[in-house]
């Protein structure tokens, strides 16, 4: 039966866990948005909604950024397993983000050389610039000249 007009009843409580697709993709949003830095975020928290979100939508830019949180949570060698996966998968390892975040899980396990190649490879599935050095990996895309902008940051990431 309704709550009659005017009588006081509390809402429902949240679920535990948010579901759905957005709601997963607006809670992990919010939890890099809450971090001040990298280290200082809930990679545990992103990495569990990640695996979630994979079991809902076999989607790989879905399971790069989950290999990205993986990595931050259980180390680069677990990051790199799943990115090593992921380079199997058509449907994103000729893309320039897969290089991106390979190249980024790479600097993450110490292999800056490596990390370099995924850069190059970042390059070659577009145009554009990448660079790899301790602390980061990047690529700028070059687009057009007929576009609004003449190159934007399309990844980047710290370890």
């Amino acid at each position: 039966m309704p709550p009659r007009r005017g009588s006081r009843s509390s809402p429902p409580p949240f679920p535990a866990a948010p579901s759905g697709r957005t709601k997963l993709q607006a809670a992990i949003a919010a939890l890099h948005d809450e971090a001040q830095s990298p280290e200082a975020t809930d990679w545990p928290q992103i990495a569990a909604r990640y695996d979630v979100l994979l079991r809902l939508d076999d989607n790989p830019v879905v399971a790069a950024s989950h290999a990205v949180a993986i990595s931050m949570v259980a180390g680069p060698r677990a990051g790199l397993e799943l990115v090593q996966r992921l380079g199997t998968d058509p449907r994103v390892n000729a893309g320039r983000r897969f290089y991106v975040v390979r190249g980024h899980v790479l600097v993450r396990a110490g292999h800056p050389a490596a990390a370099l190649e995924a850069c190059a490879g970042a390059v070659t599935a577009g145009s554009g610039e990448c660079t790899a050095t301790p602390r980061l990996v990047s690529l700028t895309v070059t687009v057009p000249p007929s576009s609004p902008a003449r190159s934007r940051m399309i990844a980047s990431s710290w370890p």
